[in-house]
């Protein structure tokens, strides 16, 4: 049975150009009742709120014994696809790594619409809720600066860094000078991979001419020093690490250009 409370199982929700596969019945709970017979037609629609529905459900409920008492099958599970990554994959998974590693526990993430993040949706370590942020539903580009300036803005004493990709971050590159001026520490990771690059992939694997989805990008380092900013190139974990603790300490942004094609 799956059970999707409040979600669009949109391209940009799930991203995949396949249907996903429903071996059991499809329960959906949302506000808008299109969403309930859409290409996702539910097989027990619940028009309604979601933390109403859910409260009632929950009011409801039986308690069991014996259910998720072991998370081996999920563990192994996770496991076989882990080994079956590309290199690719893999690239994506070690520079995720590094950011979880450079952050305390309760650090938190906003990404945006860019392939490290779309792997970081997956593949991104959260010990807990709201750590890991990402602009599913509608796709912005551009969402990660100002989102995680907001966050600084309002939690100061906690950690907090900005993941964008090369193209998304110019969408609202301006807002660097925000964080300069507001003297806030936060690191913004660009993963540069020199194009849209997801759109270029799939232009590729649809054998369509690529279109508009590779131009010339500013140097980003230069860039972030002249708006007053910190700013460093980091071709390894190592550094990735180091730079994100640094630019975590340092009065003011620090913009960290990680290439994908070094990295």
């Amino acid at each position: 049975m799956v059970l999707a409370v409040g979600t669009e199982l949109s391209e940009t929700d799930i991203y995949t150009a396949m249907k996903l596969p429903m071996s059991g019945p499809l329960i959906r709970i949302d506000v808008d009742p299109a969403k309930l017979a859409d290409h996702y037609g539910a097989d027990v629609p619940v028009w309604g709120d979601a933390r109403c529905s859910l409260q009632s459900i929950q009011e409801r409920l039986v308690a069991r014994t014996g259910w998720r008492t072991e998370i081996g099958g999920a563990a192994a599970h996770r496991a076989q696809i882990e080994r079956g990554f590309d290199a690719h994959s893999r690239q994506l998974l070690q520079a995720l790594a590094a950011i979880r590693a450079a952050l305390p526990w309760d650090g938190v993430v906003f990404s945006d619409m860019t392939q490290i993040a779309y792997f970081g949706n997956y593949a991104f370590p959260s010990d807990a809720p709201g750590q890991w942020f990402h602009p599913s539903g509608y796709g912005t580009l551009g969402f990660a600066l100002p989102a995680a300036l907001g966050a600084k803005i309002a939690s100061p004493a906690r950690a907090v860094v900005a993941l964008a990709g090369d193209f998304g971050l110019q969408f609202t590159l301006n807002e660097l000078m925000t964080a300069v001026e507001e003297s806030l520490s936060l690191p913004i990771v660009v993963w540069n991979n020199s194009a849209l690059g997801q759109i270029r992939d799939d232009m590729q694997a649809s054998a369509i001419p690529l279109t508009g989805v590779i131009a010339r990008n500013p140097d980003f380092v230069a860039l972030a020093k002249a708006c007053g900013a910190g700013a460093l190139r980091a071709t390894t974990a190592r550094a990735l690490i180091d730079g994100i603790r640094a630019a975590l300490t340092r009065p003011g942004p620090t913009l960290i250009e990680v290439s994908a094609a070094d990295f």
